[in-house]
């Protein structure tokens, strides 16, 4: 599979795994979870060969619905930029984001890069959170592979 559809078949496990746990910290995917979604796929990348991508977080802008500032975070792979929660901030049409730059990200001032070991080292209680929607996610992927 090519980096885009191994991202957007697992995009896809991501959001019927949101509907199927509506109690679990994806629940409002792609809104407000980019960066829950972002570790999740870096995972994915990871264990799929792809590499280890960094986490840009922590950039923000002034937002022109709220009162304060918008924050994302996104991932960044062999250069590329992929983003699977853009989506939510209704500018970025693309349900899958894979570009080396685009508009939109540039518009987060302040972003920082976190490397994939950085990131990936949890507290219990998010470990255990974290295993269990990654394998639910990956089981849902895979069934979505076989069927395509």
């Amino acid at each position: 599979m090519s980096i885009t559809e191994t991202v957007s078949v697992f995009r896809e496990g991501v959001e019927l795994y949101a509907i199927q746990n509506p109690e679990s910290l994806l629940r409002f995917f792609p809104r407000e979870c980019c960066k829950t979604a972002s570790i999740l796929l870096a995972r994915y990348l990871f264990e799929e060969g792809v590499g280890s991508a960094s986490l840009i977080a922590n950039g923000n802008r002034a937002s022109v619905k709220f009162e304060y500032p918008e924050t994302h975070c996104w991932l960044r792979v062999t250069g590329l930029i992929i983003d699977i929660t853009a989506a939510q901030f209704g500018e970025q049409s693309l349900r899958v984001v894979i570009a080396k730059t685009t508009p939109f990200h540039k518009t987060f001032q302040g972003s920082q890069s976190f490397k994939y070991s950085q990131f990936m080292s949890f507290n219990e209680r998010y470990k255990e959170e974290h295993n269990k929607m990654y394998h639910g996610i990956v089981a849902i992927t895979s069934r979505l592979k076989t069927n395509r």
